[in-house]
């Protein structure tokens, strides 16, 4: 346990929770990535955010078709977040 995690070899980085193949990466035509484990459903939807059908808290990522890791906010997302916290105090 002496070397970084990055150095280890070993770990398995595979989406054991749903269907035991790997998390699924692609890098869009803009620059940014795409991050996803397929969904409840146990399909692929090639990252789809969509909710399944009779779901509704859209707060749950479970409850979409692909389950898509959070994309760091973009400078216009930040600004705005910033923009209704100051109108909150």
């Amino acid at each position: 346990m002496d070397q970084p995690i990055h150095a280890r070899s070993h770990i398995d980085k595979r989406d054991m929770i749903m269907d035991g193949k790997p998390i699924k990466y692609a890098l869009k035509a803009d620059g940014s990535f795409l991050l996803y484990s397929v969904g409840e459903d146990g399909q692929d939807d090639g990252g789809s955010n969509e909710m399944l059908p009779k779901k509704t808290n859209s707060n749950n990522l479970w409850e979409r078709k692909d389950f898509v890791w959070p994309a760091p906010a973009s400078p216009e997302e930040t600004e705005a977040w910033r923009k209704e916290r100051l109108e909150r105090k």
